[in-house]
């Protein structure tokens, strides 16, 4: 496979997602007023979490779901500002945020430095 077939490949695969999003969006704002209060709509701003998560992907979460559960994914608040991440608990007071992408750092914080804003619900669907 040459460099324009896989780049087709790719364009194709997110273009596809991005409409499966978009139908998944649509179900959630026919939804209550009740139902939406809890949930938001957040834009990946880089590649940390390629592949399950590209740059540029809207993904919905869940502000219900704050409570830790290792290896899913979360909207989390950090000194840097918002920040789709892997969430580990290293401690009592450390908190690792992991990418998806191994080119991009896990970074250690504090637990007081972090805030856990809700789960990622739907991504790479």
């Amino acid at each position: 496979m040459n460099k324009i077939q896989a780049a087709n490949n790719i364009n194709y695969y997110k273009s596809h997602k991005i409409k499966q999003l978009r139908d998944l969006t649509n179900k959630v704002i026919n939804k209550s007023p009740k139902e939406k209060q809890y949930l938001l709509t957040y834009c990946q701003n880089d590649e940390s979490m390629e592949p399950q998560i590209y740059s540029g992907q809207d993904v919905t979460v869940n502000k219900l779901k704050t409570s830790y559960v290792k290896n899913d994914i979360y909207l989390v608040s950090t000194p840097y500002g918002k920040q789709i991440r892997k969430v580990e608990i290293i401690s009592d007071e450390t908190i690792k945020l992991e990418c998806c992408n191994n080119n991009f750092v896990a970074e250690n914080f504090l637990i007081d430095e972090i805030g856990i804003i809700g789960k990622v619900v739907n991504y790479g669907i």
